[in-house]
């Protein structure tokens, strides 16, 4: 994951979402200590008796969640949409878990893809493309 990765849910298989947080997407394991970007996009179809369906970003090593997305609309496919920026240090890897809330195991996911950009600090991102930073800001105005 020195640059990336994508890992992808492919249509058709519709994993059966249980009461019990299952990982669904995991990226490769960090090559290097940095700020990752991570985004998930996934369809979702919650049963009128489950209450809703839901999804979480985490490091591996810890299994903390970050970020959630999810919906307690029933019937139709809905989007989950999670965007993060998690530290993952070397060999460790960020991973994405799916539950429903009731787990009668009529809700599903229907296809899906994580990706995982080293972005290393968005401070200094921000901060390198900004028209007015310290130098500019030297000039007295006109």
């Amino acid at each position: 994951m020195s640059e990336g990765s994508f890992y992808l849910l492919q249509a058709g298989l519709y994993p059966i979402l249980t009461s019990s947080a299952v990982v669904y997407w995991i990226t490769n394991h960090a090559q290097t200590d940095g700020w990752y970007f991570l985004s998930l996009s996934t369809m979702i179809w919650v049963d009128a008796n489950d209450g809703g369906a839901f999804c979480y970003d985490s490091l591996n090593s810890t299994g903390t969640p970050s970020q959630y997305g999810g919906s307690s609309l029933v019937g139709g496919y809905q989007q989950i949409s999670i965007n993060d920026a998690l530290f993952i240090a070397a060999g460790d890897y960020a991973q994405v878990s799916c539950y429903s809330s009731n787990g009668d195991g009529n809700s599903f996911i229907y296809n899906g893809g994580l990706t995982a950009t080293l972005i290393n600090s968005f401070f200094d991102a921000k901060s390198a493309g900004d028209p007015h930073r310290r130098k500019n800001r030297s000039k007295p105005p006109r």
